[in-house]
């Protein structure tokens, strides 16, 4: 059975992650206290951690939503050059988490509070080590390959439509064939 008590920390950080913005919800186990911020690592310490003052951060344990892309910069930042505790966590599980508890709201401030709830307890099943940077790039350069397959079965199968049409406009044609 699983405990419901804290692990190597005190305090959990949950982080709403989109393109844009950080929803932050500093919760410990009790009360939360929200943020707002530019989804930079900047932002996030001069208008969270800097504002937290008298908080061992490292003793919190930064808990995230894996969000694709958005949520890496600031992971790997917090793990990998602060030495903190981050765990990312796959959304369909704080989906799950949030049904399971009945939590119907829908906002960034909400999920953020969700994320942090949800890390309080389960945050030890989702620790984040940021990987080497050659696989980063190595993962870019096969992920824009892939991409480029698809764009050019996408334009092979414009060519051939074009050709099948009852008129030709060449200049089209060579247009998608320069393509």
């Amino acid at each position: 059975m699983r405990s419901f008590t804290m692990k190597s920390y005190e305090k959990v950080v949950g982080i709403d992650v989109s393109k844009e913005t950080l929803s932050i919800s500093l919760y410990d186990g009790k009360s939360h206290i929200s943020y707002e911020t530019r989804n930079t690592v900047k932002s996030f310490f001069n208008d969270f951690v800097k504002k937290e003052k008298g908080i061992d951060f490292s003793k919190v344990l930064f808990m995230l939503e894996n969000t694709g892309v958005y949520h890496l910069r600031l992971a790997t930042h917090l793990s990998k050059e602060c030495g903190y505790i981050v765990s990312v966590a796959n959304p369909l599980v704080i989906k799950r988490y949030s049904q399971m508890n009945l939590k119907r709201v829908k906002t960034d401030k909400a999920d953020a509070r969700l994320i942090a709830e949800y890390g309080y307890i389960n945050g030890d099943d989702w620790l984040f080590s940021p990987r080497d940077i050659d696989y980063y790039k190595i993962d870019m350069k096969l992920k824009a390959v892939e991409d480029f397959r698809k764009q050019i079965n996408m334009l092979s199968n414009q060519i051939e439509a074009i050709e099948y049409l009852p008129f030709k406009d060449n200049s089209t044609l060579n247009a998608y064939k320069n393509l």
